[in-house]
């Protein structure tokens, strides 16, 4: 997996219960990392370019975890994020679900929320009338309908 190569290439593992775990590699330890080592992990040429980019833009401090964090309203935050080359409206959700737990952000297209979606409605299609009552009724909270549907994936 790509994402896996990824993180074991460049990012730091901490170790807990005879377990490790890999964090994802900061901005600065892709400095000196080139296109080529990043086609050699099987990353696209668009993605690897975008990688280093948004890398570039944190370490220059253009954008920072605080000042996304300090943005007055979630639009602002999925605006700030969308208007960097490479990150796009499932990129800017999932980001703000996952590393600053916005509690209404839905990555809309991701493959495994769609299968859970399906599994728990026991529908065919995502344009499906229940899916959008589903996600009305967690209107404001789709994050943790997202991390229960994904959750209920593996088991």
């Amino acid at each position: 997996q790509v994402k896996e190569r990824f993180v074991k290439n460049y990012g730091t593992s901490i170790e807990m219960n005879g377990e490790r775990y890999w964090l994802f590699p900061q901005p600065e330890a892709l400095e000196t990392v080139s296109m080529e080592a990043l086609r050699a992990l099987k990353f696209s040429r668009q993605k690897a370019t975008y990688i280093l980019g948004l890398a570039e833009v944190f370490r220059a401090g253009e954008l920072t975890m605080e000042s996304l964090r300090s943005l007055p309203t979630l639009d602002n935050k999925r605006a700030a994020l969308t208007a960097l080359k490479g990150i796009g409206p499932w990129t800017a959700n999932y980001v703000l679900l996952k590393c600053l737990g916005e509690p209404a952000c839905i990555p809309h297209g991701d493959s495994g929320l769609n299968a859970a979606v399906k599994m728990v409605l026991g529908v065919t299609d995502m344009k499906d009338p229940q899916v959008a009552e589903l996600y009305q009724y967690f209107e404001g909270w789709g994050g943790y309908l997202t991390v229960y549907l994904w959750r209920g994936l593996s088991g």
